[in-house]
Order: structure tokens, then C-alpha cells, then sequence
């Protein structure tokens, strides 16, 4: 909500006073706006002064409207709902927040200020399948006679007010933007030191893994301190009140428009449905910050997504939903287009894993349980290059399988067939419960059940009976050995040498030097409970860390780690009006918005929270 209060247009010159509540971001940009357009009326006076000597009406002011992408995607037969042309959502940030007050002065000016427009805001998203016109109105409404005026909502984040010094005149023409009223001068103040004029801060340290001497035992770590906020709350119904296990950022899609305060795309996956979401920069609890665009029914229940953008496709790990008494659900990696030509979606073919795992005659049915699931991870290495372009690697037991993805492929027996097939060698082979591919160095990490992390440089071969690599192994030979006496859950490359693993246990996510891989350089241990997952940023410099009790977020350095923050814990966030909260619990997949920062976090309540650094 936006509150404007302006008296009547001068028509011959005059002041014209306007409160505004803006953040920051949009602080900025309402400024620059004025000075345009100011700097455009005074040439308007220049070029027309003769005339306006002679007649002193003015013609009426144009009301500029922004035109709005008529491109519009075409979904293919298949697709369950058709594709919404996305709504230009309103650039407002509703934190920090601070009172922009601009005082405008225009001398003999005729005519009337044009109002500034922006697009009308999104519809809710329990209106998400219907498209929504655009609409063309006032970036501030303005109040009608005899109205009260509005005001801004209270905000529980406030910005401390900053002193300005007043700025010298401008030269003619007479167009002057400045602060209203005038701040009064700084008081003069005795000299002081750098040390005491600037306050300084101190990053918290970050707890490491617990001994006699530094933790008594069942102690728990301080709390680390609450940097971040609670944004927005998907409706559950957009899932079926269904369980979000997995979810996949990218910047854009091809063929979908992208305009002002576009954000990108998140897609998310659920029981038998694939869902795709706009995100909107600078959204909230009055604006959403996703919204979706479009839903695919599927046959399978996705619990890893990978998006490809060189080759258009979104990879699921992926299982059958049908279940048929003695017999283990088909488990494939099942492919679906990423363009609108194609079909935003759209179910392409899918490889079937073989069955090494199925029941044996005679063998007890509570097992079954267990042997349910030995597909965990998929990860493309197109973006590795040289002949593993077009190829993906999925975790598949304690096996690396290797499939071909080029675009040429059709659902046939071949595509059924690995291309490679390597084996993590481990204690007892276990399974293979965490797998990453860096483009930055060409390695491929798996992170097993038993703690062991092996590393695999495909970029120069891709005929493997070991591993190249594993941590703490100093040896030549390729022989893997064991890093942590817990399972790793997730494994992520920070740098050309560093490594982040994170495993349970209680162990935290270790940082690990590949040049000297013979014990980790630190620990960050959260909390007393295990570490489920963890997504590094986009820039490396941050790390989101789900664990057994909350959603943290870790800053790193070059020489080490910063601050640990607080997203979330067992606490509800804000109530909603109308609206159900649901309590979070430790979420199932975490995202990062390239493009606003925010951290997307899904979980079993059928809802995406999106959190926002205050």
C-alpha cells in the first residue's frame, strides 16, 4: 500500500509536496523518474516559451502507458491446463522500508503532472489457471476530494534515518529536487577516532564439532542470530496438500515473455504432478513471490530435479506411483521439454533402471520396504563437454550409470542401456546417497551411506572401475576410503579446491581442501541434529543448511566461515488472513533465486515458504 498526498496542480507554477512510503529499491527509482521527468518539462518550457508568452493555457498533459508482451506460449496436446500470459507484477520491496519525500519546484510551467504508470497487480494463486490481462493504472493512486487520505501499513522493520547535508543549488533552468524541508545542519561534534565513528560488527563464530573441553555433553550450540524473514506461503492446494519433495530454479525458459519485475522460474514436484511457477522480484504477503503458471500431470512421484537449458529438458529421478503387491515400482529418470514450442512439461520418454533389486523368491515381504527405492540423485553433465555432452549420471544403489540425452533420442529399448557404468567402491557397497557434477572442475562427487565420498574426473576419462579420488586417501592408488562414520546427504563444490559435504550424524557440513584431502580445514554444526540437505548460492558465498531442527544459512570466506544465521525453525510463521498456516517442519528440498536471492524452502505440508534476507 502506497500513500500519496498531493494538493492541487499548479497550472502556473508553484510547489508541489508528496509523502511517499517506499523501500529503498523503489525510493530509487521513483527519484530518477522525477528527475526525467523534470529535466523533460523544463526543455518543453524552453523550446515554448515565445509561445506561452502569448497564450498562457497549456494543453493537456499525455498519460504514458507501458505496453505490455503480447507473446503468449502454445502448449502441445498432453499438457493438463493451458499457459497464463504472466502478469507484470509491481517492483515493490516491503522491507527495509524507508519514507521518500520529495519536493519538486517547477516556475511557470503550465499543464499538469503525468502520472506514472506500472503494471496492475498479480491475481492471487488460487487464480493461477486463468489468464489475467494485463491493466495499465497510476503507480501512486491518488486520493479523490473529499477522501481521506490513506496511509502506509505499519511495517515491523524500520531504517534508522539518515542525516543528509543540504546540496548546493542547481544552475538554470530553475528545476530543483531536493529533500523537504531541509534537514538542519549536523551538529558540530568533538573530533573523534575511525575506530569509534563507525559501528563495528562482529560475524558470530560458527561452533565447531563438539568436545569435553568446549561443549558439556547434550549442551546445544548458541542460537545463531535472525538475519533473514518470512515472506510468503504457497496455497497447498496448488499440490494437492501432497508432499513437495524436490524443486529447480533457472533464469528463463525458452519462448515464455519475461518482463519488469520478472524473477525467473521455479518448478516443483509432487505426487503425480510437475507444477511451474513465475517468481516475481520484491514480492510478499500482499504480492506473491510465485505464482503458478502451470501444472503436468505425470505417472511418476520426482524426487530430484535437475534443469538442463542447453538441451531444453527438465531430468527426474523418478519412480511409478502405481503399486502392485511382490513387485518394486519401476524406477527411471524420466525427461520433459522445457520450450514452449515443444511443450512446458511436456512428458518426453524416460529410461527404466534394471532391476537389480527386486524381490527373490522366498524372501521375506518386510524387506520390500527397504528395497523400495535405490534411485536417489540425477545430475546432467552436458555443461562437462568434450563426449559427455547430451549425458546425465543418476545414483542408482552403489552404482554411477551414465545415460545418453541428445536431442535426436526417441522412447525406444536403446535409450534403456547405460553408457557407462561405475561403481562407487565403498564399505559393503553401500548405496550412493548424494551426487554433484562441477562444471568448474570437471569432477564428479558421490557421497555414500558408509561416509565415503569418491571423486570421479570424467573430464578426462570416462572408463572407471574405482573412483579417482577419494577424501582422505593420499595414495596414487584408486582406492576409496572412509571420510565420516555417517551418511552423506549432500555434496557441493564451492571453488576450484574447496568442497562443502554435508552429512548426519551430528557432524555438520565439513570443508574440505581437495589439494590436501587428508581431513577437513572446518566444521559447521548448526545444531545437535542431523544435516538433511544444504544448496550453495549462486555467487558461493552462502550456504542454506536444512537440518533435524530448522533452515540455517552459513556465510563463507576465503579463510573460512562467517556468520550463521537463523531462516527458519519449529516456529509458524506470520499469520496469513484467510488462510491456514502450516507449521513448517524440516523442509524436503531447498532453492536459490539467482536472480532476488531469495531461498525457496518445500517440505511435507504441500507449501513453498520463501524467505528474504532483512
Amino acid at each position: 500500500m502506497v500513500s500519496v498526498i498531493i494538493p492541487d496542480i499548479p497550472t502556473s507554477g508553484g510547489l508541489v509536496h508528496a509523502s511517499i512510503d517506499l523501500s529503498l529499491h523503489d525510493s530509487a527509482i521513483f527519484v530518477d523518474r522525477i528527475k526525467d521527468l523534470v529535466t523533460k518539462l523544463a526543455e518543453h518550457r524552453k523550446k515554448t516559451n515565445s509561445s506561452r508568452l502569448q497564450n498562457e493555457g497549456g494543453s493537456k498533459e499525455s498519460v504514458y502507458k507501458q505496453s505490455s508482451s503480447s507473446t503468449s506460449a502454445e502448449l502441445r496436446q498432453g499438457d493438463c491446463s493451458s499457459m497464463p500470459k504472466p502478469v507484470a507484477p509491481i517492483s515493490k520491496l516491503n522491507a527495509p522500508t524507508a519514507v521518500a519525500t520529495t519536493h519538486v519546484a517547477l516556475q511557470n510551467v503550465p499543464g499538469t503532472l503525468p502520472i506514472l504508470p506500472t503494471a496492475a497487480n498479480t491475481h492471487p494463486p488460487a487464480a493461477a489457471a486463468t489468464a489475467m490481462p494485463a491493466a495499465v493504472r497510476p503507480l501512486f493512486p491518488l486520493p479523490q476530494h473529499g477522501s481521506k487520505p490513506m496511509t502506509p501499513p505499519p511495517d515491523t522493520f524500520s531504517q534508522p534515518a539518515v542525516q543528509v547535508p543540504p546540496s548546493p543549488p542547481l544552475p538554470p533552468p530553475q528545476v530543483l529536487i531536493s529533500s523537504f524541508p531541509p534537514p538542519p545542519p549536523p551538529p558540530k561534534l568533538p573530533p573523534t577516532t575511525l575506530t569509534h565513528s563507525i559501528p563495528q560488527t562482529t560475524a558470530m563464530p560458527v561452533p565447531v564439532p563438539a568436545t569435553s573441553q568446549q561443549l558439556p555433553a547434550g549442551s546445544i550450540p548458541p542460537r545463531p542470530a535472525a538475519v533473514w524473514r518470512w515472506v510468503y506461503q504457497s496455497d497447498p492446494m496448488e499440490h494437492n496438500s501432497d508432499p513437495v519433495h524436490s524443486m529447480a530454479y533457472t533464469a528463463q525458459i525458452d519462448g515464455l515473455p519475461q518482463g519488469d519485475g520478472h524473477g525467473g522460474w521455479l518448478i516443483s514436484s509432487s505426487r503425480n504432478m510437475l507444477n511451474l511457477w513465475e517468481c516475481n522480484m520484491g514480492g510478499g504477503p500482499s504480492l506473491p513471490s510465485v505464482i503458478m503458471m502451470h501444472s503436468q500431470q505425470t505417472d511418476f512421484l520426482s524426487s530430484s530435479l535437475t534443469i538442463e537449458s542447453g538441451l531444453q529438458m527438465l531430468l527426474a529421478a523418478s519412480a511409478e506411483t502405481v503399486v502392485r503387491p511382490g513387485v518394486n515400482p519401476t524406477e527411471c529418470v524420466s525427461l520433459h521439454c522445457l520450450s514452449a514450442e515443444r511443450g512446458i512439461l511436456a512428458y518426453k520418454y524416460r529410461m527404466v533402471l534394471p532391476d537389480h533389486f527386486a524381490l527373490k523368491p522366498g524372501q521375506p515381504p518386510q524387506q520390500q520396504k527397504q528395497l523400495t527405492r535405490r534411485l536417489t540423485k540425477v545430475v546432467s553433465l552436458h555443461s562437462l563437454g568434450r563426449n559427455l555432452r547430451g549425458c546425465l549420471a543418476c545414483a542408482y544403489g552403489p552404482r554411477v550409470l551414465v545415460y545418453e540425452t541428445h536431442e535426436g533420442l526417441t522412447a525406444s529399448a536403446n535409450i534403456n542401456r547405460p553408457r557407462h557404468d561405475w561403481v562407487a567402491s565403498g564399505s559393503s557397497g553401500a548405496n550412493i546417497t548424494a551426487l554433484h557434477a562441477a562444471g568448474i572442475s570437471g569432477l564428479l562427487f558421490s557421497g555414500g551411506a558408509d561416509g565415503t565420498v569418491a571423486i570421479w574426473n570424467i573430464r578426462d576419462r570416462t572408463n572407471f572401475t574405482t573412483p579417482s579420488l577419494a577424501l582422505r586417501q593420499q595414495s596414487s592408488q584408486p582406492k576409496a576410503t572412509t571420510a565420516a562414520a555417517a551418511v552423506i546427504t549432500s555434496i557441493q563444490q564451492l571453488s576450484e579446491h574447496r568442497l562443502a559435504v554435508a552429512g548426519g550424524g551430528g557432524s555438520g557440513v565439513a570443508l574440505w581442501d581437495l589439494r590436501s584431502p587428508s581431513a577437513p580445514l572446518q566444521h559447521i554444526v548448526p545444531d545437535n541434529t542431523p544435516v538433511l540437505n544444504m544448496k550453495t548460492s549462486p555467487e558461493g558465498n552462502s550456504v542454506a543448511i536444512v537440518t533435524g531442527k530448522g533452515l540455517y544459512s552459513a556465510e563463507l570466506r576465503e579463510g573460512g566461515v562467517g556468520a550463521l544465521s537463523l531462516i527458519a525453525d519449529a516456529a509458524p510463521p506470520p499469520q496469513r488472513p484467510g488462510v491456514q498456516q502450516q507449521v513448517p517442519k524440516p523442509p524436503l528440498d531447498v532453492e536459490w533465486n539467482w536472480n532476488t536471492g531469495e531461498l525457496y524452502a518445500c517440505g511435507l505440508g504441500g507449501v513453498i515458504n520463501v524467505y528474504r534476507r532483512r
